[in-house]
C-alpha cells in the first residue's frame, strides 16, 4: 500500500509540473509546435510583442502590455474583404465556445478600413452579431507595430511567452489542429505569471 501511495504521489507531482509548464510553441515544445505547423501557424522571428493601444467601437481601450493574462487572437480584417466577412462569424463562435469552456481567450478584431468606411465597420459588426471587441486600425495606430501582410491575417499571442505565430488568410478555428492549439494555449494556468 505504501508503494502504491508513493507511486500515486510521484504521478500527481509529475502532472502538476506538466500543467505548470508554459506551452511555448515558439520555444519549440514538441507536440504543440507540430500542432501549430499542422494548423498553418507561421512562426515569427520577433520575440517581443510591439506595444499597442486599441480603441474599440464600444469606447474601451485595450493595451499591450496589459492583456498578457490571456491568449490573444489579434485578427486584422476589412469590410470590403469577402473572406474576412465570412470568417468573422466563425471567430464569434470561437469566442462563445471558449467562454462556455472557461478558456482564457481574447479575440480582438482590428479593421483596416479608413475614412468614411469606418461607418461600414459598425454596420457590418451589428449585422454579423459580432460581440468580441472590434477596433479600427486607423484610430489606433497599430499598423505601425504590426505588419499585416494583406488580410485576413491573425496573430496569436501567448501569455508570458510572446508570439505563437501568424495565420495568413482564413482559418478553420472551430475544429482540427487550430482548435486544439487554441484550446491548449488558452487552458494554461496563467496565475503564476503575476509572481
Amino acid at each position: 500500500m505504501k508503494y502504491f501511495l508513493h507511486q500515486l504521489a510521484v504521478a500527481l507531482s509529475m502532472l502538476v509540473l506538466w500543467l505548470a509548464t508554459p506551452w511555448s510553441v515558439a520555444a519549440g515544445t514538441g507536440n504543440l509546435r507540430k500542432l501549430a505547423e499542422k494548423a498553418g501557424v507561421e512562426t515569427l522571428s520577433l520575440k517581443d510583442i510591439p506595444a499597442f493601444q486599441l480603441h474599440t467601437l464600444e469606447g474601451d481601450t485595450l493595451s499591450y502590455p496589459g492583456l498578457e493574462q490571456r491568449l490573444i487572437v489579434l485578427h486584422f480584417w476589412a469590410t470590403w474583404c469577402m473572406p474576412c466577412r465570412k470568417e468573422m462569424p466563425e471567430l464569434e463562435q470561437l469566442s462563445e465556445k471558449a467562454a462556455r469552456l472557461g478558456l482564457s481567450l481574447l479575440i480582438v478584431g482590428v479593421s483596416i478600413d479608413e475614412g468614411d468606411r469606418i461607418q461600414q465597420v459598425q454596420l457590418l459588426v451589428r449585422k454579423l452579431n459580432v460581440r468580441f471587441p472590434i477596433a479600427v486600425a486607423e484610430q489606433s495606430r497599430i499598423l505601425e507595430a504590426f505588419w499585416t501582410w494583406g488580410i485576413p491575417v491573425s496573430y496569436l499571442i501567448q501569455p508570458g511567452a510572446g508570439f505563437v505565430g501568424r495565420i495568413r488568410g482564413t482559418a478553420h478555428w472551430l475544429e482540427g489542429p487550430l482548435w486544439e492549439l487554441v484550446r491548449h494555449l488558452a487552458t494554461r494556468d496563467t496565475s503564476r505569471l503575476n509572481h
